[in-house]
């Protein structure tokens, strides 16, 4: 799911929920040339639903990337016991 015009991307493989940001920037004239590349990937907490992911880059070029944190569950769940 590309959630930036094709630099940040959400990848979901099953079992690992990943960020992906990929910026580039390429400037040439004819005394010189400026190359520069950032990767960065982050792994998002298993249960974390990626359809709930925002994401938003201000005008000074800081991204916020926003998902509600996924319930966190004990493993353990109690069964009322009806009396008769």
């Amino acid at each position: 799911m590309s959630l930036g015009g094709g630099w940040l991307d959400c990848q979901n493989d099953g079992e690992t929920l990943a960020i992906t940001v990929h910026a580039k920037h390429e400037e040439k004239t004819e005394s010189k040339s400026v190359y520069r590349e950032y990767n960065r990937e982050f792994l998002l907490p298993k249960g974390t639903n990626p359809e709930s992911i925002k994401s938003s880059l201000s005008k000074d070029g800081v991204l916020t990337v926003e998902a509600p944190l996924p319930a966190i569950g004990t493993g353990e769940k109690l069964i009322p016991i009806a009396h008769q």
